[in-house]
């Protein structure tokens, strides 16, 4: 087989297709079939019955209707041969879906995403989006029972009871500060959390930033020494002090 590059011409679709370069190797029948076409002159009905043979090719048509490239008889016993993107084929790559294409020609997914890229189909068509929404209805009941389970507040609280006590690992902790930085909480919500800290600080749970609770013995002094005497004996900042004197309404004191 020549693995030599020669020119042709294109399939004479319309006056806009010259000529194209091809390879004489079935991997190229893509371009040798339909070099510089568009994709409406390459799936119109005027185009010719039979796309023009590039040199060191030859084109067949099969019972189905569609368009082999089939090497030219180089004294191999196995010729290769490709289908050839012309016509029938070009119109269900354009309009059908990628799932479509694949299982009504025989091809692989690599090789129907390669005619798309070669016709300029977008990502999704009306072929995809046909397909996607036929899914959705047929899987409706599915999803429903998938949210009514999430929902479900015997499993949310089961949930809830196996993670309590464990802290969550710093890549979680990071991932929900950034996901709620700079959001405005709702009132309900607001409330929501409130009860929860309330409830862990009863069980003898303080939030990391509040540092360590404050005793009854500390609270004795701050109520009965000097600010500053009260940060050197038990370790606390003078702001820590003087804020837990303002707390207990504690006059405050040099």
């Amino acid at each position: 087989m020549s693995k030599k590059t020669t020119k042709t011409k294109a399939p004479k679709v319309t006056k806009a297709a010259g000529k194209a370069k091809a390879k004489a190797s079935p991997e190229a029948t893509t371009q040798a079939a339909e070099a510089t076409p568009t994709t409406d002159e390459l799936t119109s009905a005027a185009a010719p019955e039979v796309p023009t043979q590039p040199a060191g090719l030859q084109i067949k048509k099969d019972a189905k209707g569609r368009f082999w490239a089939v090497a030219k008889d180089s004294g191999q016993p196995h010729r290769a041969k490709s289908l050839v993107l012309y016509r029938g084929l070009a119109r269900a790559v354009r309009r059908e879906s990628a799932a479509a294409v694949a299982h009504w020609w025989g091809v692989g997914p690599a090789t129907v995403n390669k005619w798309r890229r070669a016709l300029n189909v977008p990502r999704w068509n009306e072929g995809d989006l046909r397909l996607k929404v036929a899914n959705g209805k047929v899987n409706l009941a599915a999803v429903d029972a998938m949210h009514a389970k999430a929902r479900d507040p015997v499993r949310r609280a089961k949930i809830a009871a196996a993670k309590l006590g464990k802290p969550r690992p710093p890549e979680v902790i990071e991932a929900l500060r950034r996901a709620n930085l700079g959001k405005k909480l709702s009132a309900e919500t607001r409330a929501k959390m409130s009860a929860a800290a309330k409830r862990r600080v009863a069980r003898g749970i303080r939030p990391p930033l509040t540092g360590n609770a404050w005793s009854a013995a500390e609270d004795k002094l701050v109520r009965t020494l000097p600010v500053a005497a009260v940060a050197k004996r038990i370790g606390r900042t003078y702001d820590a002090v003087a804020s837990r004197r303002w707390r207990l309404r504690v006059a405050t004191r040099a």
